[in-house]
């Protein structure tokens, strides 16, 4: 079957959404992003028996997420090679339920990331980084700091170089019921990145 590919396509039904916000799924999708694969091929990148991943494919297939773009006659069976419908996702639920909307974008970044740690590998010169922050702060306030990330991840896209590596930025900013009161600050901040490490370590400590 021929297709050809979008550039980008956002997800606005609920079988497109159900597919795409699924763990191992979402894990699959980032496989197929090297190119196209059969499913042994894709089992092989996430560590896991080609048949756990039939049932998935099929729900990504269906859902016009990917497609079968050829058939290979080996002699003794015939591969299926897989490809992606687009080279991007995002999702634009058909809702006008504003709390759905933020679970649905949470639940975005969730899996994003779940399927980010089922295909890491241990590369140790690849950079990782993340930090997590709660603080108090007025509403008003977080819309503008909101611009702010949105900013930074446009900054991010139109970095895309054709000649480098795959790598995704995750943001998002949401109510903190954890902070409690009277903590003025909780942060979590991690970087595997080698050189990082090896900085953090010559740095003087200060007084």
């Amino acid at each position: 079957m021929l297709m050809s590919t979008q550039t980008h396509k956002t997800l606005v039904s609920t079988d497109e959404i159900n597919a795409y916000l699924h763990t191992t799924r979402m894990a699959m999708i980032h496989a197929l992003g090297a190119g196209p694969a059969t499913c042994s091929q894709i089992a092989e990148t996430l560590k896991v028996h080609p048949a756990n991943l039939t049932r998935h494919i099929r729900v990504l297939e269906k859902a016009g997420l990917i497609y079968l773009k050829e058939k290979r006659d080996t002699g003794r069976n015939i591969e299926k090679y897989y490809a992606l419908c687009a080279d991007s996702f995002d999702v634009a639920p058909e809702t006008a339920d504003l709390s759905s909307l933020k679970k649905t974008a949470l639940a975005c970044a969730k899996s994003d990331l779940a399927a980010a740690i089922a295909a890491l590998s241990d590369n140790e010169e690849q950079p990782v980084y993340a930090k997590l922050a709660g603080i108090r702060i007025e509403p008003s306030k977080a819309a503008v700091f909101t611009r702010e990330l949105d900013a930074l991840v446009s900054r991010f896209m139109s970095m895309d170089d054709e000649a480098g590596e795959p790598f995704r930025l995750n943001v998002s900013l949401y109510p903190g019921s954890f902070v409690k009161e009277g903590m003025q600050d909780t942060h979590i901040e991690l970087s595997a990145n080698k050189s990082d490490r090896k900085n953090s370590e010559k740095s003087p400590k200060g007084n």
